[in-house]
């Protein structure tokens, strides 16, 4: 994989995300009914990793300011439909003459592509209005997605990950592209735990 783009979209409630700060807690809740509750795990210790890389505590669910809940998944995207061009040398040799000529075709072999379309959506609500009331009021909304080849998730949701917590509690107003290379030194860190 040489980059991958992945497109995010923060969405922010203008009243209280501005209590959404480094220094907060926040109790990162996974799903131990996941079709894979391994991988599951694996991705709530790597957003508890990116929380407090940014600043911010993580807690447990009877103490923290706010509750992180995530989805991922995977999709097949578009076949992308082409063709390869393969130039092609022919020898012709003429008996009359007793030449041989060499002549340049240009012949087309069908080329088809599988592209997956991978997501991350994150969520955070005010954990003490959950607390009291049962009530989700969310605070901070993040979309990410992604397309390519790829049908790796378990290496995908990484670059996923790092380019959401980019702009984790900010209000992007728009899909902002995030190319990650995987030499990037946050993929690299992200990767090895």
């Amino acid at each position: 994989m040489k980059c991958l783009l992945n497109d995010v979209t923060g969405y922010s409630d203008p009243v209280r995300s501005s209590a959404l700060v480094p220094g907060r807690k926040v109790f990162v809740v996974h799903n131990p009914e996941a079709d894979n509750p391994l991988l599951e795990k694996e991705v709530a210790s790597k957003i508890a990793t990116l929380l407090e890389q940014e600043g911010y505590r993580v807690s447990s669910s009877e103490d923290a300011d706010f509750r992180l809940t995530f989805n991922y998944g995977m999709d097949r995207g578009p076949v992308r439909i082409g063709s390869i061009r393969r130039p092609q040398t022919i020898k012709t040799y003429n008996p009359d003459t007793g030449k041989t000529s060499y002549t340049s075709v240009d012949t087309y072999e069908p080329l088809s592509v599988q592209y997956f379309t991978r997501s991350l959506s994150v969520r955070v609500i005010d954990g003490h209005k959950f607390r009291e009331s049962g009530q989700k009021e969310v605070v901070w909304a993040a979309d990410t997605l992604s397309e390519g080849k790829s049908a790796d998730l378990r290496d995908v949701l990484n670059y996923l990950l790092v380019a959401t917590f980019e702009y984790f509690g900010q209000d992007t107003g728009k899909a902002i592209s995030v190319r990650l290379t995987p030499t990037d030194s946050r993929i690299v860190y992200i990767k090895a735990k």
